[in-house]
């Protein structure tokens, strides 16, 4: 996979000549540059590994804030408002959560804006923009350090999509 994405970058990008040169005065090409990498042990190591490899990043990020915040996965995922094995699936890695996810595991962990942010980024989601209406309202809910609840009821205040749902109280 890594090869292929070398390859095809390789292949888009052009010199300001307009042809395949070389790499800023290497001498080496993409073929050269291709071989190598496909011959290094690190290629061969993720190539046999990255299917175990997928999810543990994030699976061993959560876990890591657990134990620095001397709190336990089931804790979190009460509080999160998270259904119980479905967050024990994200703290093992079998399950990639989806951006509410992440955003109700941020209050659950009582996290503030800059770590929700990172935890975001860790999750491989978009962190909150505080120019879409929902995400600046979660925003100043995480500021303000309020709890799920409170969060859910603000945002049903403004008539906006609840954390984990697809539907708005009322509806």
């Amino acid at each position: 996979l890594l090869l292929r994405v070398f390859q095809f970058i390789l292949l888009k990008k052009r010199d300001w000549r307009g042809d395949y040169g070389e790499f800023a005065g290497t001498g080496a090409n993409q073929h050269t540059f291709a071989g190598t990498f496909q011959n290094a042990q690190s290629f061969r190591f993720f190539s046999a590994e990255r299917g175990t490899m997928q999810d543990a990043d994030f699976s061993g990020y959560i876990t890591g804030l657990c134990q620095e915040r001397g709190l336990v996965p089931e804790r979190v995922v009460k509080l999160s408002q998270i259904e119980r094995t479905y967050g024990h699936q994200l703290f093992n890695g079998t399950r990639k959560p989806s951006r509410d996810k992440v955003l109700q595991l941020a209050f659950g962990f009582g996290l503030d804006v800059e770590e929700t942010q990172r935890l975001l980024r860790e999750a491989g989601k978009s962190e909150l923009y505080p120019r879409l209406k929902r995400d600046a309202v979660v925003l100043h809910c995480i500021a303000k350090q309020k709890n799920l609840f409170e969060t859910q009821d603000i945002l049903s205040a403004f008539n906006l999509t609840l954390l984990g749902g697809d539907i708005r109280y009322g509806e």
